[in-house]
């Protein structure tokens, strides 16, 4: 069974500015011999953590200087696509835009950034390799790529341990039919629900005709929990976080902050609260927040 937590509870220990957690092995938390692996998101108290190669934020500089003096920062400009890019050297994804890293140095730290899109760790004991990527709907799909990759490097998919982040949950997120025909075609139907109302008939948004097609609950966790069991991960080596994004304004939301706004969409992207995710490994520096 996937193992859940709570992020929250976790990063009340740090002002519910960031958690850091165990991946999970065979339903247990994880704590490998040699190397120390953990995967962590920052909350909305942080700040954003916006990435930009054309821009500069301090916020994001001076948190990772704080907390991880000793390790050098992956970091990508996203651009909500199934890319991955393997590194192992500081630097290595300088001017790159993508949407996944891969690198089996231990002092580095990928990062990825998301506001109710689906962040992923993963970690792999046997060759060291960890990763983190970040999967919006469009993305849907990088989460097995990523696998590939590491099976290519000599990894076994029983080995490799995952994490899912917090995102906007199907509570939250309603689609069009295409979208939802769309993921229940290529990632399980189990993934998308039909909106009923408590007596089991479609919605209200249904019967005012708002759309014709009707409205869907999607669930990029199941859709993701599809694709990594697809591609050969254990259920028991999966942890999931329990926290909508949407829903709880601990966490930056686009949704919530920005969606409705009458801006441009640049402009809205400035006005919500990126959050940042990554994995890492032996965490000596700061191991504050064992669980």
């Amino acid at each position: 069974m996937t193992a859940i937590v709570d992020l929250a509870q976790t990063a009340r220990k740090n002002d519910y500015k960031y958690a850091l957690l165990p991946f999970y092995k065979n339903g247990k938390p994880f704590e490998g011999e040699t190397l120390k692996p953990k995967w962590g998101m920052t909350l909305r108290a942080a700040g954003s953590m916006r990435f930009r190669w054309n821009e500069e934020n301090q916020n994001r500089l001076d948190f990772f200087k704080e907390h991880f003096p000793q390790k050098e920062i992956l970091s990508l400009e996203l651009i909500h696509s199934k890319i991955v890019f393997e590194v192992d050297q500081a630097g290595g994804t300088f001017g790159k835009r993508g949407d996944g890293i891969l690198t089996g140095n231990k002092n580095l730290i990928p990062v990825v950034t998301a506001a109710d899109c689906l962040p992923l760790c993963f970690f792999e004991e046997e060759t060291g390799l960890f990763a983190a990527v970040h999967s919006g709907w469009k993305g849907t799909g990088i989460a097995a790529n990523l696998v590939q990759m590491m099976k290519a490097r000599g990894a076994a998919a029983k080995n490799i341990l995952a994490a899912i982040g917090p995102h906007i949950r199907d509570c939250c997120y309603s689609v069009d039919k295409e979208r939802a025909m769309y993921f229940s075609d290529n990632f399980g139907s189990d993934c998308v629900q039909k909106i009923q109302d408590s007596a089991g008939v479609e919605s209200e948004a249904d019967a005012l005709g708002k759309n014709e097609d009707g409205l869907y609950r999607l669930s990029l966790l199941r859709a993701n929990l599809n694709l990594l069991a697809a591609a050969g991960l254990l259920e028991e080596n999966i942890v999931a976080a329990k926290n909508c994004t949407c829903c709880d304004d601990r966490f930056g939301s686009f949704r919530r902050e920005a969606s409705a706004l009458e801006l441009s969409q640049e402009e809205k992207s400035r006005l919500f609260t990126t959050q940042a995710a990554f994995v890492i490994i032996d965490g000596r520096e700061k191991r504050i927040d064992e669980t």
